[in-house]
């Protein structure tokens, strides 16, 4: 598939899926919260809020190697918690870091990968094979997951999740963080987006549809019809709408099908706008090697209520934080030090719609 055809690119959500025990996990297994897993001989410094300097906290790890390419990947993403630094661009951080195949995730005893004997690394690359799940268990599913002790008690449906295989588990990294100040941490199962959806989820998404459409007064047609067609803009353009309820409609219209998701996945593909962006926007250059980046992933909405801590008053607000990452993903096989990457942070107009 070539990278330049959008339209077509292959989207994958990701979905919180079982809690890790005791924080042990892979660099090679993506995952919500706890503390951030590197490559080996990879040098990862958990980096400070250039607002208000604070050790910024862990929110995600992203396994994904690219297909074709002879090294693992991982790009970990980090956000400061600090109330008065939520929404601003400055107090994100996504960290890139890469190992030639030949390191493989050492492994921990036996009874420790029982814990989730049906949970594995998922590559998330374009056209990969492995998508992490077996081809007759993708479509419409329900679990009902149950949390650790540390973590809130409440049991999640995880409609349209699919379980991992095959965990790899790993000592923790030997870049040490606190767990006082980590997210309670979640495996990320994965999807793909046309084989996604449900249809309790779909009646739940078009009801909050129904209460912002009314909440903001838009006398929008056709709820059921696709954002795609064609004469979508001539409808929006009959009702004089402003622009910015033109991108969020849109926006809450995509993922309606699937509100639980908290990640979209589309190397070199399309970003999912939660507000208007400047005409020409472009991500920075890569600041290692100077070529231009190209969108990799997004953390979405439903991500928020499940970044808690019982340990600390850890919490954290976004609308949809984009990461945009080198396009050569440039690594030597000498290199050791993670490299950064862009993200583009957008605040949520209507959070309460997402919980």
């Amino acid at each position: 598939m070539a990278q330049s055809d959008i339209s077509c690119q292959r989207v994958l959500l990701g979905f919180r899926d079982a809690p890790i025990a005791n924080n042990v996990c892979s660099w090679d297994v993506s995952k919500i919260g706890g503390v951030p897993d590197v490559p080996p001989q990879v040098s990862l410094d958990v980096p400070s809020c250039p607002l208000c300097s604070r050790p910024l906290c862990h929110v995600t790890q992203v396994y994904c190697p690219l297909e074709g390419s002879a090294f693992h990947r991982v790009v970990h993403v980090f956000a400061c918690v600090g109330k008065q630094c939520w929404g601003k661009q400055e107090s994100w951080v996504a960290l890139r870091s890469q190992s030639l195949q030949e390191h493989e995730p050492p492994h921990v005893k036996e009874t420790l990968s029982q814990q989730q004997e049906n949970v594995a690394a998922t590559d998330w690359c374009e056209d990969a094979d492995d998508w992490g799940a077996d081809d007759d268990s993708v479509g419409q599913t329900s679990a009902v997951v149950s949390l650790p002790s540390s973590c809130p008690a409440e049991p999640v449906n995880t409609d349209c999740t699919l379980s991992l295989r095959d965990l790899s588990l790993s000592d923790r990294s030997p870049n040490e963080h606190s767990l006082d100040s980590a997210f309670c941490s979640y495996y990320i199962s994965v999807a793909d987006e046309e084989e996604c959806g449900s249809s309790s989820d779909l009646d739940h998404a078009q009801r909050l549809l129904r209460e912002y459409e009314k909440r903001e007064g838009l006398l929008l047609e056709d709820q059921g019809s696709n954002c795609t067609g064609k004469g979508e803009m001539e409808k929006y353009e009959k009702h004089n709408l402003r622009s910015h309820d033109i991108v969020f409609y849109k926006f809450m219209k995509k993922i309606s099908h699937c509100s639980q998701q908290i990640l979209r996945y589309s190397w070199s593909g399309m970003p999912l706008y939660m507000s208007p962006i400047e005409v020409g926007f472009h991500p920075p250059p890569c600041i290692q090697c100077g070529g231009c980046r190209v969108f990799e992933f997004q953390l979405m909405p439903a991500l928020v209520s499940m970044l808690r801590s019982t340990e600390t008053d850890l919490l954290l607000e976004f609308g949809t934080v984009l990461v945009f990452t080198c396009a050569r993903s440039c690594w030597a096989a000498g290199d050791r030090k993670s490299v950064q990457e862009f993200c583009f942070v957008q605040e949520d107009p209507d959070q309460q719609y997402f919980k």
